[in-house]
């Protein structure tokens, strides 16, 4: 079960059998931000990142206009989408915007919802001047609109 704790513009839903695990987002001139929680060194939450996702949406999806995506390698135990994004454009053959879209998660729940214009606000390295920065990335930041 998930126990959760609102306001207009925010959502923070806990796994009840275990607080470390967590979903939160906030909504901001219809920018959703939000951070999944549910692996952590040794054990797993019985809740899905989708059902996480899906909770919070229910309660914010009104508001939104475009969901950002924002990962990077600062903390190894939070680096799901960052890997799947590295793993997809590792092939020169996968466009950045599709590796996004359809390797992430965050990118799936995204298109599942119809937000499927992507834009990266942030890519380190910068593959345009970085030949080497595909499957390599250090941070990402993208945002997938409608």
């Amino acid at each position: 079960m998930i126990a959760a704790q609102t306001s207009v513009a925010t959502f923070r839903a806990e796994d009840c059998a275990d607080p470390d695990f967590f979903i939160f987002g906030t909504v901001g001139s219809g920018l959703l931000k939000f951070e999944v929680v549910r692996k952590l060194p040794g054990k797993t939450s019985t809740i899905t990142g989708h059902e996480f996702f899906d909770a919070m949406w229910a309660h914010l999806g009104s508001k939104v206009k475009v969901i950002e995506g924002s990962w990077d390698n600062t903390n190894p135990q939070r680096v799901d989408n960052l890997n799947r994004f590295n793993r997809a454009t590792a092939n020169p053959k996968v466009p950045l915007d599709v590796a996004a879209l359809l390797a992430t998660r965050t990118g799936q729940w995204a298109d599942d919802l119809g937000y499927t214009k992507v834009s990266f606000i942030l890519l380190d390295p910068d593959p345009q001047t970085d030949p080497k920065a595909r499957g390599k990335f250090t941070k990402v930041i993208v945002h997938f609109g409608m």
